[in-house]
């Protein structure tokens, strides 16, 4: 089974992590982007994701959308 470290996951990240996410909430690392879809991969697997609708009103330009590497909680 795959730990959160071998993604990458450390003790700066842990520091941090409690003040991101919500109870029903796992930590996840995207590992792909194409077009708009995503995949993200944790502790127990990969799976494919998008972005809320509302999340590109937010944004005012592309350099703001997640990319790979980035942390997702």
């Amino acid at each position: 089974m795959m730990k959160l470290s071998d993604l990458g996951f450390d003790s700066w990240f842990e520091a941090y992590v409690n003040d991101m996410r919500q109870e029903d909430q796992s930590i996840a690392r995207i590992s792909a982007v194409d077009r708009g879809s995503y995949l993200i991969r944790n502790e127990t697997g990969e799976v494919p994701a998008e972005l809320a609708g509302k999340f590109y009103f937010y944004v005012e330009s592309s350099v703001e959308l997640p990319c790979v590497g980035d942390w997702s909680p």
